[in-house]
């Protein structure tokens, strides 16, 4: 027990932190995505 809470934490963290670097990762590239999408969508030239 007292070895598995630490362990369950640091799971906890790890998750949390992967997470948020997803998150960031996923905002990154989405901006790019709406940087690149923003003139075709809005201005169809076909």
């Amino acid at each position: 027990m007292v070895i598995w809470l630490p362990r369950s934490l640091n799971v906890i963290a790890q998750c949390y932190r992967s997470m948020l670097s997803l998150n960031v990762i996923a905002q990154y590239y989405g901006a790019i995505a709406l940087q690149s999408d923003d003139s075709p969508s809005r201005r169809p030239s076909s």
